[in-house]
């Protein structure tokens, strides 16, 4: 079955339309149909029906609420082959213009329809419809002349009846008739014809196109079908008749139309198309419509009238001859929509409550009805929880509120209530190693723990727990709950490296270890800042020496993530610094002082303190001799003799002294006697000589260990450089450095400047400041302070192997030929640290 689904306005149809909207005239012309199709979106474009065209016939124009209906008859009229068709083509023209083609239908079927041939088929006909979206303010005409429509006689039973009700509305009636006709004589003419004896009437019964002839009175009939009451109704035919020689029940069709047209009257007219009267419930018992407004001698009622089960039903009504339906003028058959509705059911309930078991329960439920009702879904269950038992009742009931639908009745198991929420029975405190809880109320076949069940550091942790599916809470949730355990946090503690400091100007600063287990942050406070101030970085406590005094350095630590704040812990500190006044300062600060570099900032080149000399120096006795050891320089010639502070002996009151014994000026082999050699030689230099072996430096009878203990302690052995050889040489070769505590100064040492000394001993010694500064170089004699004496200097004489540089009396460069002569002394001395 074709259903010409693909339909379109063709381009050249939108002009045409919009001419026709602007006030031209538009006819309908033909209609053709084609054997082939176009792709959907290439309808619009086509100006003619795709393959071989066939004339197809024009029924005419109707106007519908959406437009313009145009009916098109496809029919074989002629068609000696049979085709396919795929398309209906409506051509139209403007004016006089030719005409084009304006709309086309397409049936999408691959085989579309099958038109048959005339010989197959002689009657065959179709009419479809084709609607034009247009206002009806607009006039589109239609020429059925040479329309190639074929009437049947069942098209011209409806025109008469169409007459009947409107006789203009069907201006073409009387060519419909005459085609009926010259259809028939054809057929006629095919052998269809069998003679009659009389005119054919009412009663005489034959088949639609089945002809009579009258041999006497020369007319031949054609029937054309029955009327509602069953009449057959037969017409004259022959060629050029019209309506008026067109005969029925012995008059002209024309008369009886007009007879049957000034007859109608409203008595005929059936108001109301009856309707169910009142409601009929489903009992199991067949029920028969009972209806309003029924009379059975205008209205044949057909159909269904009768049934058992519950439902909606169709009866049919058609008015009887010669009754008609008053709202739309037809006899047609009308249906009568009625029903029986459903029985409805006592209400289903949940009689019982279930609570979980572990075994499988059923619900007990009221009003269920096997008989009626077919149950699925959850009709057992063994877990908690929400469960859906589905009811579908037979077709002939209902459920209490009118519904019929299959219906969800919800019962439910109810949890086991647990005892109460898991929580930590045991405190756990931190060890370092991962730690688990230990809980109560918690059981793992009834509910699950998810989360941190086990950590290392300190602090709280949450675990979910879930109740399993057939538990809940004591306060009738279950859900998830939040549980908090906790590790405690261990005792802290403090461990220190020292447990006092004591701070000089060699260490002006120290360092206290802190060990602590943690990570809890380390603070230092001093309770004196004005004396030493501590700063923390890190595990290290630096204390900083401020001024002389006592503080305690107070240190915590802070909670940390897994220990507790420990008690802080005190040390306690001392700090000794010098004084800017020399004599003020102890010779082990002195010491510390020199060592630690920093002399130059408490002192000055110059500044003194007394030394009490007491004891035997080789033959010389000193008897608690006061003398002033005097500054001479501060970290002199550092880079060789390194940090300290440099003295020389030294001064009594304010006179520059030199140590004399009896024989001074004169020479004398023996020993004990303040010579540089006991023999007159200056072999071995500086470092081979009595003077610094014996004299200054010996293990007894020395100056050195005439010198105060504090003060012996405090001197450091520093290298000094000298010619160690002497013996009439100037050899670079022969300075080197040699360690000595008491020394003399050598000739650079003290004039800055090279006269008698071996050359390449200024190469390694630096001039001291004190005389650098131009201070005096004449010394006096310590036993007599205003006589001045020469004293020893400690370099060879390069030119001769007897004699040593000396400071004459004038303060001058000199050396003396004889070593073994006594010379005054002035020692010198380094004070530092060790």
């Amino acid at each position: 079955m074709a259903y010409w689904q693909q339909r379109a306005v063709t381009d050249v149809g939108n002009e045409m339309l919009n001419d026709l909207m602007a006030g031209r005239k538009m006819t309908i012309c033909s209609a053709w149909g084609g054997t082939e199709k176009a792709a959907e979106d290439e309808l619009a474009g086509l100006t003619d029906v795709c393959g071989e065209r066939h004339e197809l016939g024009l029924l005419g124009l109707e106007k519908t609420p959406e437009g313009k209906m145009v009916r098109v008859q496809i029919n074989n009229v002629g068609i000696e082959q049979g085709y396919q068709l795929h398309q209906i083509g409506v051509y139209a023209r403007l004016d006089d213009e030719p005409e084009q083609l304006l709309f086309i239908l397409q049936d999408e079927h691959e085989n579309g329809i099958e038109i048959p041939s005339v010989s197959d088929n002689p009657s065959f006909a179709l009419e479809v419809q084709g609607l034009i979206y247009i206002t009806n303010d607009v006039e589109i005409k239609i020429s059925l002349e040479g329309s190639k429509a074929m009437v049947t006689p069942a098209m011209l039973a409806q025109l008469l009846a169409d007459h009947n009700a409107d006789p203009q509305a069907h201006p073409g009636l009387t060519l419909a008739i005459k085609q009926v006709l010259d259809q028939a004589l054809e057929e006629a003419g095919s052998g269809n014809l069998e003679p009659g004896t009389e005119p054919p009437g009412p009663d005489t019964p034959a088949e639609p196109g089945q002809h009579y002839f009258d041999a006497e009175a020369k007319k031949e009939y054609i029937c054309i079908g029955q009327d509602e009451e069953g009449n057959y109704l037969w017409m004259i035919t022959g060629a050029g008749v019209d309506a008026s020689q067109i005969m029925y029940e012995g008059k002209p069709l024309t008369a009886f139309l007009k007879t049957l047209e000034e007859s109608a009257s409203t008595d005929r007219a059936i108001q109301n198309i009856p309707t169910q009267y009142g409601e009929l419930t489903y009992n199991g018992e067949e029920q028969a419509l009972v209806l309003n407004g029924y009379d059975s001698a205008t209205v044949l009622l057909t159909g269904v009238l009768k049934a058992t089960d519950a439902g909606e039903y169709e009866a049919l009504a058609t008015p009887k001859q010669p009754y008609f339906w008053g709202a739309d003028g037809s006899n047609d058959t009308k249906p009568i929509k009625w029903k029986i509705g459903r029985q409805p059911v006592e209400a289903v309930t949940q009689s019982n409550e279930l609570t979980y078991t572990g075994e499988e329960q059923a619900p007990t439920w009221e009003g269920i009805r096997e008989d009626i009702m077919t149950v699925s879904g959850d009709v057992s269950g063994t877990e908690a929880g929400e469960y859906i038992q589905k009811i579908t009742l037979d077709n002939n009931y209902c459920w209490p509120d009118g519904t019929c639908g299959e219906k969800d009745f919800p019962w439910s198991i109810a949890r086991i209530t647990l005892e109460s929420v898991p929580c930590q029975s045991v405190e756990n405190v931190y060890t370092g190693a991962e730690q688990s809880p230990s809980w109560t109320g918690y059981d793992e076949t009834k509910m699950t723990m998810t989360g941190p069940t086990s950590a290392t550091d300190a602090g709280g942790y949450t675990v979910d727990v879930t109740p399993g599916r057939n538990y809940q809470w004591p306060d009738g949730t279950h859900g998830t709950k939040e549980v908090m355990w906790t590790i405690a946090k261990a005792p802290g503690s403090i461990t220190l490296s020292v447990s006092s400091l004591n701070l000089k100007a060699s260490a002006m600063s120290q360092i206290i270890g802190v060990t602590r287990p943690g990570d809890g942050v380390i603070t230092a406070t001093s309770s004196n800042a004005a004396v030493a101030t501590a700063t923390v970085s890190g595990e290290r406590v630096t204390v900083q020496a401020k001024t002389k005094g006592s503080a305690t350095i107070t240190i915590n630590v802070s909670e940390g993530t897994n220990h507790t704040a420990p008690e802080s812990k005190q040390v306690p500190v001392t700090v000794t610094l010098p004084t800017t006044s020399m004599a003020d300062n102890s010779w082990d600060v002195i010491a510390d002082v020199g060592a630690a570099g920093n002399a130059a900032n408490f002192w000055s080149v110059g500044d003194s303190k007394d030394v009490v000399i007491n004891g035997k120096v080789g033959n010389f006795t000193f008897s608690n001799l006061t003398v002033k050891a005097f500054i001479i320089g501060i970290n002199h010639n550092s880079s060789r003799e390194g940090n300290g502070v440099h003295f020389l002996l030294g001064k009594i009151g304010t006179a520059e002294i030199a140590l004399c014994d009896s024989q001074h000026g004169s020479n004398t082999t023996s020993s004990g006697y303040f010579n540089m050699n006991t023999n007159n030689s200056n072999s071995g230099g500086w470092d081979g000589c009595y003077m610094n072996k014996t004299l200054l430096n010996g293990a007894s009878n020395s100056l050195l260990k005439a010198l105060p203990a504090a003060l012996q302690s405090a001197i450091k052995s520093i290298t000094k450089y000298t010619d160690n050889v002497g013996g009439n040489q100037n050899n670079a070769a022969s300075v080197t450095g040699k360690p000595c505590k008491l020394f003399l100064l050598s000739e650079f040492e003290v004039f800055g400047g090279r006269s008698y000394a071996n050359s390449a001993e200024q190469t390694y010694q630096q001039q001291y400041d004190y005389f650098k500064a131009g201070n005096p170089k004449i010394a006096n004699r310590h036993t007599a302070v205003t006589t001045a004496v020469w004293w020893w200097l400690r370099s060879p004489y390069y030119n001769t192997n007897t004699s040593f540089c000396v400071v004459n009396t004038g303060g001058t460069y000199d050396f003396y030929t004889s070593a073994y002569y006594s010379g005054g002394v002035r020692a010198g001395f380094c004070v530092s640290a060790a």
